[in-house]
């Protein structure tokens, strides 16, 4: 639908190239390695295009790039380190991507539809070579984009949202002035990567609305719900049991446990998981409303 191309001209705008190279969503590791590079030969984005329907994107070098001011990574075949201040715009492109872990606050996601079987073979475009007319035109496009800037300070700031985390000036100095112009507050679209994109944010909030179903308030056991999905004589015991599998693949006592720590107070769908103290059969657990 013109993904790539989108993600083109807004390095296009903000560089006056179209010649930028484009990363892979490899391992952390690996992609460590490439962002490196990219910093080194004094890129400004990381573009990772066409990620896999079998890939997810997230991990913990991403999530320290997008959030983190100053990069640091040890170079190879040494013990020296480079560090750079980190300018670096991530941009990522795939059909239906799916998120992992903490990528959900860290994305602002544009949803391209063209509604055709075809759409690579649309025409009518009002500029069919888009890029050479980005490139030929970028003085302009630059001045229109800190028109935007000035016309919101001379309007006093005006347009007020509530700020992401760790992402104070992206609010003050995109998110804002759009919201004045377009009144449309481009962040929405995280609501929508809560609902659909991270698949185990999703599993849990099924879990906790099948445990709540089944024992309403009451204190269980570990064991006792090891018991539940495991044995599976309820429509809430086959929902939990259906939804765990998106975090163990060996539905044991001891994993159960350790899933139910992990996410122990993390509030999904308004309500959350907590221990509730020891009893007869050991640690038990309680869901409540947030």
């Amino acid at each position: 639908s013109g993904k790539s191309l989108l993600a083109k001209i807004a390095m296009a705008i903000s560089s006056g190239s179209t010649n930028q190279p484009t990363a892979t969503n490899a391992s952390s590791e690996e992609l460590a390695k490439q962002v490196t590079g990219l910093m080194q030969s004094g890129r400004r984005f990381l573009l990772l295009d066409n990620i896999g329907h079998t890939q997810t994107l997230g991990g913990h070098t991403l999530d320290a790039l997008i959030t983190s001011e100053q990069w640091s990574q040890r170079l190879l075949g040494g013990n020296s380190v480079f560090s750079a201040p980190n300018r670096l715009m991530v941009m990522a492109t795939g059909n239906n991507v799916r998120l992992a872990g903490d990528m959900l606050r860290r994305v602002i996601c544009t949803y391209l539809d063209p509604e055709q079987e075809r759409p690579d073979q649309r025409a009518g475009f009002r500029f069919p070579d888009i890029l050479r007319y980005v490139v030929a035109n970028r003085p302009q496009l630059v001045h229109a984009v800190l028109t935007i800037l000035r016309a919101y300070l001379a309007a006093g700031r005006p347009a007020k949202a509530p700020t992401l985390g760790t992402f104070y000036d992206w609010s003050t100095w995109v998110r804002e002035p759009i919201l004045w112009l377009a009144e449309q507050d481009i962040a929405e679209t995280q609501e929508r990567l809560r609902d659909s994109g991270d698949e185990r944010l999703a599993a849990w909030r099924v879990f906790l609305e099948s445990w709540r179903a089944k024992w309403h308030g009451m204190r269980v056991a570990t064991v006792e719900a090891h018991t539940a999905v495991t044995v599976s004589v309820s429509a809430e015991d086959f929902a939990m049991c259906e939804s765990l599998e998106q975090f163990t693949a060996k539905l044991s006592t001891r994993a159960l446990g350790y899933i139910f720590r992990s996410w122990e107070g993390r509030i999904v769908g308004g309500l959350r998981m907590r221990k509730a103290g020891r009893g007869r059969k050991g640690t038990e657990w309680i869901v409540e409303q947030a």
